[in-house]
């Protein structure tokens, strides 16, 4: 745990805090935003066509086959509609469920980690965290199988610790499980992530012959055999060799090697674009980092560390780049983030970052008048003309009360910086 003692909050920090959140963070106006994104309106798309010709085997767009991802996002968006319509609120649904159970998952490892004092303050201000990040909130109400992605990736870390700890075999199934339904998401970084950091955590803790021997379990492996291979096998029969062409060769190995899309970006790309996904806890993270060099000696935190640090590693050396790609290492800085809290005591370092984002806020709809003459795109342009129908007088007057509300618990010094944060927020 920290160094630093932590003056006394003014406030508790009570689990049930946590439904609201989520409630507003993953849920509110789930369904009532049209669909705004290239990627939402391919998958979407796929899924509707998926439901009008019945083959539940190769999704289409556009009546061709669309081999881009795996087909569990589609299976689940199909069951939601088939529920509650073919709407925006089922499309994006099982994102929203997804990024709850990750948040839960995150919840339930950060609770019953004896090493975390108090525990279930801790637990709850790391999902705190996670679901005030502005990113999260993004993937969680957006028709793409990202948030997916992460639950399958936070429990399979989650349950690799738990392994660590008591090597249960149990434990272990549940690991290769997750894997697989990452794999049946998307693809083959469900799989490299947990391998690598694995391999990287039992090499620093001398413990090889344990993660070979997890490795090579044999019954795990076919827990992921018997998840993964009957799509991919049914998906041959009906389409022949073009999946395993086109997203194994194309989606994996020529998004790591070129950018697709347009999606360039230099090696420093994620240092960038990192403290931006975190806001408003951007100098929070910036607090943390300094501490890798006195919490490597712990057994957790050095796994979320590696955890973190892998997949920014992997993907500043990819080709193509996304600002969400570095999310599959953000769930350890949530939790480190909560285990240091203490850390954090300068209270111009956690409320700059948030109220130089109020101010952008503010300057946003002239902003977006200026940035309209910068394209001919016809969507981009009904975009840019529905931002300046949305973001009227009352949007700048609460944007306003926001930026006096951060400045006014910027200033209360009852709090420590970390709740006043969270609090705000």
């Amino acid at each position: 745990m920290s160094r630093h003692a932590e003056p006394p909050a003014a406030f508790p920090t009570p689990t049930w805090l946590l439904v609201p959140v989520v409630l507003l963070g993953f849920y509110w106006m789930l369904g009532s935003v049209p669909l705004y994104d290239l990627d939402e309106g391919a998958f979407t798309e796929a899924t509707r066509e998926m439901l009008a010709d019945g083959n539940y085997i190769t999704p289409h767009l556009d009546g061709e086959p669309r081999f881009d991802k795996p087909v569990l996002i589609y299976w689940l968006q199909a069951v939601a509609v088939k529920l509650l319509g073919l709407n925006e609120l089922a499309l994006r649904l099982p994102s929203a469920l997804a990024a709850t159970g990750w948040l839960l998952a995150l919840w339930l490892f950060v609770r019953r980690r004896p090493d975390s004092e108090p525990a279930t303050t801790t637990a709850t201000v790391a999902a705190l965290v996670m679901a005030l990040i502005l990113e999260v909130s993004i993937i969680a109400k957006a028709a793409t199988a990202d948030a997916v992605l992460n639950l399958f990736l936070a429990l399979s870390f989650f349950d690799i610790y738990r392994w660590y700890l008591r090597p249960e075999r149990g434990t272990l199934l549940r690991v290769y499980l997750w894997v697989g339904l990452g794999f049946l998401t998307k693809g083959p970084v469900a799989l490299l992530f947990p391998i690598l950091v694995s391999f990287l955590f039992f090499l620093s803790a001398r413990s090889l012959k344990d993660w070979l021997r997890a490795l090579v379990f044999p019954w795990g492996w076919a827990v992921f055999l018997v998840v993964v291979l009957p799509w991919h096998i049914a998906i041959y029969l009906d389409s022949g060799p073009g999946f395993f062409e086109s997203f194994f060769l194309r989606h994996n190995l020529g998004r790591f090697g070129a950018a697709m899309h347009g999606h360039k970006g230099f090696f420093g790309y994620y240092l960038v674009i990192l403290p931006l996904i975190m806001l408003p806890f951007t100098g929070w993270l910036l607090r943390l980092l300094p501490a890798l060099r006195w919490t490597w000696a712990d057994p957790l935190d050095r796994f979320l560390w590696l955890w973190f640090a892998t997949v920014l590693v992997f993907f500043s050396f990819s080709g193509t780049k996304l600002p969400h790609y570095v999310l599959y290492g953000a769930t350890p800085l949530f939790v480190l983030m909560a285990r240091h809290r203490k850390l954090l005591a300068s209270r111009r370092l956690a409320f700059g970052p948030p109220l130089l984002f109020f101010l952008l806020l503010l300057l946003l709809p002239e902003l977006l008048e200026s940035a309209a003459g910068w394209t001919r795109r016809p969507h981009q342009l009904a975009l840019f003309e529905l931002g300046g129908v949305v973001l009227d007088t009352p949007y700048r007057i609460a944007v306003a009360l926001g930026l006096v509300l951060v400045s006014a618990i910027a200033l209360w010094r009852r709090l420590p910086p970390w709740q006043g944060l969270v609090l705000w927020v």
